[in-house]
């Protein structure tokens, strides 16, 4: 069968249609948060300029805003690879919250199923995930998910959760 020039045109057309929505879906469907493993490049071209830095030893932490959460990517200077992301926020995770971004940082592992319920787990390579709760100065709740690669472990001098740690410790001595 012979197709004049505009008849092929019209007949890649769908074809080329579907290709750039399969394409630009894909695109939106990034996911937006860091992931353990990524280098600052890459951190820093998924959120920007940091809303603020520390230099905790061994580890600089950067901070971002990122809609509703607020998150901590704590990159191991000697790799330049983040090793620990905290992710706050002022309501509750939801378990599918956990689930997705457990998933996100899988690093070609898998999570103990309980990770997703519970707000911890580990993986069999040694990472581990946890979550909280840290009452604010205004006596309100933030809700935290860390998750830690395997490589993080001792590497942290000082945690930004440290301090958080010790405050909700405080807070139950009396009871």
């Amino acid at each position: 069968m012979n197709y004049t020039h505009d008849e092929l045109v019209m007949k890649g057309q769908p074809m080329r249609t579907t290709l750039m929505v399969v394409v630009l879906a894909g695109i939106l469907a990034s996911p937006a948060f860091a992931r353990l493993g990524e280098t600052r490049e890459q951190v820093l071209a998924r959120y920007g300029k940091p809303t603020e830095t520390a230099d905790l030893g061994k580890i600089e932490s950067l901070h971002f805003k990122k809609g509703a959460f607020t998150i901590f990517v704590e990159m191991l200077k000697e790799t330049d690879r983040a090793v620990q992301i905290y992710y706050w926020k002022d309501t509750p995770f939801a378990p599918a919250q956990v689930a997705e971004l457990l998933s996100r940082n899988a690093e070609g592992q898998l999570w103990d199923q309980s990770s997703y319920d519970m707000m911890s787990g580990k993986r069999s390579d040694g990472a581990a995930a946890r979550g909280g709760m840290q009452k604010k100065e205004d006596g309100t709740a933030r809700f935290m998910l860390a998750i830690l690669s395997k490589n993080a472990g001792g590497v942290m001098e000082k945690s930004p959760a440290d301090e958080a740690g010790q405050k909700a410790a405080k807070e139950i001595e009396g009871l």
